[in-house]
């Protein structure tokens, strides 16, 4: 049994919109102190929950939505939303909040048991769309940061 660790943390953001969503990026500075993070947001009706990061090689807010971005078949229309996307004006159903939850929660338990699926969850984004009762999950690598004049 792996022993607990004493300083361990493990922060969970939740957000309902892009304004709230600006933040998420922030969190990814907890890693350079030995916490944990993990990132549950909506996008309209859709609810994602990001791969967990516990140190600063996992991927970051900022790579998981170039990834997406990248991976859309309407890039500029998804990286305007992302942005700038209201938040969501309704609730999420019961169903919908047990599936995340659930997600959630053996996220947490995998973390706090550093347990085997622990590489997997720290590589792959979880995707609800409740309108289609639909779960899929999306491979999300962390990359190094390209080299300063590599934008010119």
């Amino acid at each position: 049994m792996t022993e607990w660790r004493d300083s361990a943390a493990l922060v969970i953001s939740v957000s309902d919109g892009a304004k709230e969503r600006r933040d998420h990026a922030a969190l990814d500075d907890l890693l350079a102190t030995g916490n944990a993070r993990l990132r549950v947001y909506r996008e309209g009706e859709c609810v994602f929950v990001d791969p967990i990061a516990l140190d600063v090689t996992d991927v970051t807010a900022r790579q998981v939505s170039r990834r997406r971005i990248a991976a859309s078949t309407v890039p500029d229309a998804l990286d305007a939303w992302q942005g700038h996307g209201p938040a969501a004006d309704q609730p999420v159903d019961s169903a919908s909040v047990t599936l995340v939850t659930a997600r959630v929660l053996t996220m947490t338990l995998s973390w706090a048991r550093d347990d085997e699926a622990l590489p997997r969850l720290r590589t792959t984004l979880w995707k609800l769309v409740p309108a289609l009762g639909r779960v899929t999950e999306h491979p999300v690598l962390a990359y190094p940061a390209p080299h300063p004049g590599a934008d010119r």
